[in-house]
């Protein structure tokens, strides 16, 4: 199931949006809102895989939520269809925002459905690609040597005295040539992402999560088949890993 929000504030086009949306009949919850407040505070809450916003929202416009929402980690790489009255800045949105379309207003129901259609098997491809990366290797220079893991091997990274840990079920590595930041960059992985100020984790790797003896806000992370190994959970990071966790396992 493919959980697509729309953001239009006029609600006979919002209307217009969910009735042809309807009628692809290709496994679509749709989740409506008039406004980019209101969408973020959506995005906080709940998974989201595909989002369509109309560029002229009162308040917070469509570019600009565009532009947030690539701030956040766990939507870095979320399929945007952009509406809009107007084309004349569609070259400029696409290189910004790394949208995925653009549907011109007004727009006819099978203009709406045909670019639809695209959008949704777009994000379906996606989905699936995320599924794949187990088997994605990761390369990197350590030493004079070249090493090259899976991805399903890495379980977390981990900051310590400005070198970087990072951590597989069969080794440890000690690198000082990179910070926290550039190496999940490097890894580019939607589950891998920071799960505390100083440590990123492998959210498919996650066996459970559990109170810590320290701080009644930080959690504990083990992993599968690692008995003995773990890193922290923050408090602000504890929302995105708890999503990140149920797309993993949807």
């Amino acid at each position: 199931m493919i959980n697509l929000l729309i953001v239009e504030d006029n609600k006979k086009d919002l209307n217009l949006c969910i009735n042809y949306l309807q009628h692809l009949n290709c496994g679509i919850n749709i989740i409506a809102t008039q406004t980019a407040e209101d969408a973020l505070e959506i995005l906080s809450q709940r998974i989201i895989d595909g989002i369509l916003i109309d560029i002229e929202l009162p308040g917070i416009d469509g570019l600009s939520l565009a532009k947030r929402i690539r701030k956040i980690e766990e939507y870095l790489f979320l399929p945007v269809l952009f509406v809009s009255g107007t084309d004349n800045d569609y070259p400029e949105t696409y290189k910004q925002h790394q949208n995925y379309s653009f549907i011109k207003k007004p727009f006819t129901k099978d203009v709406f459905i045909n670019i639809s259609k695209q959008f949704i098997e777009h994000i379906k491809k996606q989905q699936q690609t995320y599924l794949k990366n187990d088997d994605r290797e990761y390369v990197f220079r350590h030493g004079e040597n070249l090493i090259v893991i899976k991805f399903s091997d890495i379980l977390y990274a981990s900051t310590i005295e400005r070198k970087i840990k990072l951590v597989t079920r069969h080794n440890e590595y000690l690198r000082s040539d990179i910070s926290l930041k550039n190496l999940i960059t490097e890894v580019n992985e939607e589950m891998f992402t920071l799960c505390s100020k100083s440590e990123a984790v492998n959210v498919k790797n996650i066996d459970r999560i559990s109170p810590t003896d320290f701080s009644y806000k930080s959690r504990t992370i083990h992993f599968i088949d690692a008995p003995g190994i773990t890193c922290q959970l923050s408090y602000k990071n504890k929302k995105k890993i708890e999503n990140l966790l149920r797309k993993n396992s949807g």
